[in-house]
């Protein structure tokens, strides 16, 4: 799971296992994600840090067949609010060319936290938020009125109403993230269920965060394994 950059199904790690059936596959690599969720979780982002909700096609069993709404208030998407620490990027020498230039963002990655939300009403996200992040913490967001009451619990947060065409300029290492999450899963899983996306977020930004770890990020997860309890509400989100 953690030696591809990419996603791995539980039908995939089935077979190279040998293993004769696939529901323990499975909940072994909820377990191992939930571990990774819980690890990510002893960590708040400080500095400057993007922020934008998001929304993920999941399905859900109490999900009316007939709603076609789609973003906010949709039963057939779940919300998310990511963020991600940037630091500035200064340009190399080799980046003076107007071709290179025209990809290039002007802060780097460091981190990045999903968490899903029932809404994205202001008190959930303040909630989500003081959980996440360190007090003294710069946040930008665009113009949601969600948004409106951060201050409540960071210590400066820039809010701008911009367009759609401008978020990947103005947010745009959230929007590479989102975009990024979205496309792993689409392409390792049919379908997610709403109570378990949580989990697969987890890895998603468990593995990102630790990009540069190599063949050591094996030996950690082992070490997180055994120093964390695989048994808790995450893992068990119907109770």
């Amino acid at each position: 799971m953690v030696m591809f950059k990419k996603s791995v199904s539980a039908k995939e790690v089935q077979r190279q296992l040998g293993h004769k059936r696939y529901e323990p596959i499975w909940y072994m690599m909820q377990k191992i994600r939930t571990v990774m969720g819980a690890r990510d979780n002893k960590y708040k982002l400080d500095g400057v840090v993007e922020l934008d909700d998001a929304f993920f096609k999941t399905h859900s069993d109490k999900e009316k067949e007939d709603n076609t709404k789609s973003g906010r208030g949709s039963e057939r998407q779940s919300t998310v609010l990511v963020m991600t620490k940037v630091v500035p990027q200064p340009d190399k020498p080799d980046d003076n060319s107007k071709k290179s230039k025209k990809h290039k963002k002007s802060t780097a990655l460091r981190y990045v936290k999903m968490e899903v939300i029932s809404n994205s009403s202001s008190k959930q996200i303040n909630k989500e938020v003081s959980n996440s992040l360190a007090s003294l913490t710069t946040v930008k967001t665009d113009g949601w009125r969600g948004f409106y009451r951060l201050k409540e619990v960071i210590s400066e947060h820039i809010q701008k109403v911009i367009t759609p065409k401008e978020a990947s300029n103005v947010l745009p290492w959230v929007h590479t993230m989102i975009s990024n999450a979205k496309r792993n899963l689409l392409c390792t899983n049919h379908q997610i269920k709403d109570e378990y996306l949580q989990n697969y977020l987890n890895e998603f930004c468990y593995k990102t965060n630790r990009r540069y770890f190599g063949t050591n990020l094996f030996e950690r997860l082992i070490a997180i394994s055994v120093d964390d309890t695989w048994y808790g509400k995450q893992l068990y989100p119907s109770g």
